[in-house]
C-alpha cells in the first residue's frame, strides 16, 4: 500500500488527508501542536508533531510527500526546506510542494508557467513586493531549493477559497479598493484536493503548474456579488482606477489531468466542509 505524508494538517492538509484515508492509502500528518494529534488519529491519519526547521522533530517515512507549510511568519523559510528536503528518504516516489501564484510580479499581463522559473533571482529592477509578509524572493528562492529534487512537482496556487474561508470577507464593508477591474484568481479547496489526488495518481514529477480556477471575473463583480449573495457589506471599490493586473493562466495543469477548474462559488458556505 503506498503511503503518503502531508505536511501540515491545516485548513487544506486535514481534509487532503481525510480524502487519501477514504481512498485506501496509509496516511501519516503532521501538526505544529501537540493537542491536535488526537484530533487527527480519530479521522485515521497517523499524526505526529513536525516543526519546520525544529531538529527535536522527525519526520515521518513515507512513499509521498505533500508539503503545504505556508512561508509567512517562518524566519528562514528556505533554509528549513533545505533541511526538510535533506530529511526525506532517498528512494521517495514523488514530492508535491504547494508554492503560490505570488511567485509572479503584478503586471497587466495573463502569467504562464514560463514567465518565471523557480530559484529565480530577481534583478535589481524586478518587483520584490511582500505578500503577507514574504518577499517574491523568498518565494522563488524555496522554489528553488524544493525544485532540485527530481521528484518534486511544485504547484503554484491562486488564492484558496471553500467552506467558510473566503477573501470578500475581508473586503466587505471596505471603500475606496484599488484596481477593480483586476481578474480575480483564486482555486476551491474542493477542487485542489481533486488536483492533488490526480498528480499522486498519475506520480507526476519534475512539473510546475498554476493551480487556479479558469473562470476569472472582475474584483467588483465577483466581490460585489458574493456579498450580496452572502449578506456582508458590500465593498466599495474606486472606480477611477483602471489598473488590470495578473491573470493565471491554469491551462496546462488543465490538460494535464484532464479536469476543467471552474468554481469558485457566489456565496459563502454555512459550513467549513
Amino acid at each position: 500500500m503506498k503511503s503518503i505524508c502531508v505536511i501540515g494538517c491545516g485548513w487544506l492538509g486535514t481534509p487532503l488527508a481525510s480524502f487519501f484515508v477514504k481512498s485506501g492509502y496509509k496516511v501519516l500528518g503532521t501538526t505544529t501542536s501537540a493537542s491536535k494529534v488526537s484530533e487527527l488519529t480519530e479521522k485515521g491519519i497517523g499524526a505526529s508533531v513536525y516543526r519546520l526547521g525544529n531538529d527535536d522533530d522527525s519526520l515521518p517515512l513515507a512513499d509521498v510527500y505533500i508539503i503545504n507549510i505556508p512561508p509567512s511568519q517562518i524566519d528562514n523559510y528556505p533554509d528549513k526546506l533545505r533541511r526538510l528536503l535533506n530529511a526525506i528518504p532517498s528512494d521517495v516516489h514523488q514530492i508535491l510542494f504547494c508554492s503560490t501564484t505570488s511567485v509572479y510580479a503584478d503586471e497587466d499581463k495573463t502569467v504562464t508557467e514560463q514567465d518565471v522559473h523557480p530559484g529565480h533571482t530577481l534583478d535589481a529592477d524586478e518587483a520584490n513586493e511582500a505578500r503577507h509578509g514574504t518577499p517574491r524572493s523568498v518565494l522563488l528562492e524555496a522554489e528553488g531549493i524544493m525544485a532540485a529534487h527530481p521528484k518534486t512537482t511544485i504547484l503554484r496556487l491562486a488564492g484558496l477559497i471553500g467552506g467558510q474561508r473566503h477573501p470578500v470577507k475581508f473586503l466587505s464593508g471596505r471603500k475606496d479598493i484599488k484596481m477593480p477591474q483586476a481578474p480575480v484568481n483564486i482555486i476551491h479547496r474542493n477542487e485542489l484536493i481533486a488536483t492533488i489526488a490526480t498528480l499522486v495518481d498519475f506520480q507526476t514529477v519534475g512539473e510546475v503548474f498554476n493551480v487556479c480556477a479558469s473562470k476569472h471575473p472582475t474584483r467588483i463583480e465577483y466581490y460585489t456579488n458574493i456579498a450580496r449573495n452572502s449578506g456582508l457589506p458590500i465593498p466599495e471599490f474606486d472606480e477611477s482606477d483602471l489598473r488590470s493586473g495578473k491573470l493565471i493562466d491554469s491551462s496546462k495543469i488543465q490538460k494535464h489531468i484532464g479536469l476543467s477548474l471552474t468554481q469558485i462559488d457566489l456565496r459563502i458556505s454555512d459550513s467549513d466542509n
